[in-house]
């Protein structure tokens, strides 16, 4: 059986797309479904995007309820002065601040959606991935969305005596995170969260 692969419908490099056509097909019949949430940096200051998963309905005729993934965006507030850590809005984030992402898929069907797969792009520019945040851990990650593979992802680098070796890559190198949510049951919710680092002006993903 093969996994439908919805991702074939935006080009990775097309942050816009998503937005653009925010309508997956659901012409499935082995009810497998992947979710390609593409987070645009405008998305990572605070703007929501909810993907519906079915086809628009007739003029005229009711929704259906379909699986749909909802993205949200918010500002970490480090713990301080006896408060914890806690999240607020993104809408006023700023260069150093830190986001949570958060990715709520929902099965409101009276189906399970089986293979679901969630992809969460880290935007390209003046947005860095945080190592080791992602809750559950991602399970593969890509630097193209092309080529994904278990994480850390790894980087070739010339060692001190020429060698060519391979070291964990930073955070910088994340480009995409991929979750396998298996079976979503019938009326149940999934979720995933990862953070990223919004850079100040002029500086680059190290």
């Amino acid at each position: 059986m093969n996994k439908a692969d919805t991702s074939s419908q935006a080009s990775p490099d097309d942050d816009t797309a998503w937005f653009r056509d925010a309508i997956v097909s659901s012409a499935r019949e082995d009810r497998i479904a992947e979710v390609v949430a593409l987070v645009a940096l405008l998305f990572s200051l605070g703007i929501g995007l909810l993907i519906a998963l079915m086809p628009v309905p007739a003029h005229g005729a009711p929704a259906p309820a379909a699986p749909s993934l909802e993205l949200q965006a918010f500002k970490i507030v480090p713990a301080q002065a006896g408060n914890p850590e806690h999240l607020v809005a993104a809408a006023d984030a700023r260069s150093g601040d830190r986001l949570e992402y958060l990715a709520v898929y929902r099965n409101p069907t009276a189906a399970a959606v089986h293979h679901v797969l969630v992809t969460v792009p880290v935007p390209a520019n003046g947005v860095e991935y945080l190592l080791d945040t992602a809750s559950p851990p991602a399970a593969l990650a890509s630097t193209d969305g092309k080529t994904f593979a278990p994480l850390p992802l790894l980087r070739v680098v010339t060692a001190a005596d020429g060698r060519k070796v391979s070291r964990p890559a930073p955070g910088a190198d994340y480009r995409f995170l991929r979750w396998d949510l298996g079976d979503v049951p019938a009326g149940t919710t999934r979720s995933v969260r990862t953070r990223v680092q919004l850079l100040a002006p002029g500086v680059t993903a190290r």
